[in-house]
């Protein structure tokens, strides 16, 4: 699929548009594909998505992912690209912006993200056709939870610009300090492979997961919530230290919540994955 993206003339012509540098990557999600600059290192990004037929931006179709680095956000519905036209195609009705209406949700307990309940008072959905745009995420909260969804039968491409929240870096290198030395290269690597994966982690190494939340809580914990500072890169890095940290709590639930109080207080983390931790942990 990567070769077919990159050699097709309109999706060229718009890389070369966008990405003027040309120093790109395309980042495969499940039901989405996502081109970015390889180095993305200001607060304010470009990316292009494009949908396969009935594809989305979340993990599944009713899932509604949250955006805690992003202050505001647009996309453009480009259209859809076929193959022998030089021009994106027109498209009525092609994309389904599934939201709410505030920053907050209730999240069942296991999970890391909002679901998609269209009985839900603070639920929302707009339908998009081709070159329509409209902010998925406002100062105010709306759409900080959404899913892009294709409702078509093609390849849909959507332009997206976004201005990220000024917030902490990571840095964990303190923190190895009490570990062993096999220890540290297990937690070194961790953090390489969520940099490279995301939440593709949890199936491309199981033992690698299984093996740092063995190690004890006073060690591990400070060097995940640490993590919870990674860049988002569209892998959803951030949520998947999340899903580590709600893993570890399950041998060790009052050790975490009493740490994740403190690192609240302290702001070491984003407030929000800190917040809806304890939310679930504190039920």
């Amino acid at each position: 699929m990567n070769k077919n993206l990159t050699q097709n003339k309109i999706i060229i012509n718009l890389i070369q548009k966008v990405f003027p540098k040309g120093n790109t990557e395309i980042i495969e999600r499940p039901h989405s594909f996502i081109i970015k600059d390889k180095n993305e290192n200001s607060n304010k990004v470009k990316r292009v998505i494009i949908l396969p037929p009935k594809g989305y931006t979340a993990n599944s179709i009713d899932e509604l992912n949250s955006h805690d680095e992003v202050r505001k956000a647009k996309i453009t519905v480009k259209g859809s690209f076929r193959s022998g036209k030089e021009n994106f195609s027109i498209i009525k009705k092609c994309l389904k912006f599934a939201f709410l209406s505030t920053r907050k949700a209730i999240i069942e307990k296991n999970v890391p993200y909002a679901l998609i309940y269209e009985n839900q008072k603070t639920y929302r959905e707009k339908i998009l056709s081709s070159k329509d745009s409209i902010y998925v995420v406002k100062e105010n909260g709306e759409g900080f939870y959404h899913n892009l969804i294709n409702l078509s039968d093609e390849w849909l491409v959507i332009f997206l610009e976004k201005e990220l929240r000024t917030g902490k870096k990571m840095n964990i290198q303190l923190l190895l300090n009490p570990f062993t030395q096999v220890e540290k290269k297990l937690v070194i690597k961790l953090i390489q492979k969520i940099e490279k994966y995301g939440d593709e982690l949890f199936e491309k190494d199981k033992k690698l997961i299984s093996s740092v939340l063995k190690i004890k809580t006073g060690k591990i914990l400070p060097v995940l919530v640490e993590a919870l500072n990674i860049l988002e890169t569209g892998r959803h890095e951030p949520c998947t230290v999340y899903a580590l940290i709600l893993n570890k709590s399950k041998s060790d639930k009052e050790n975490v919540i009493d740490y994740l109080k403190n690192a609240l207080k302290n702001k070491d983390a984003p407030d929000y994955y800190l917040a809806e931790l304890l939310f679930k942990l504190e039920k």
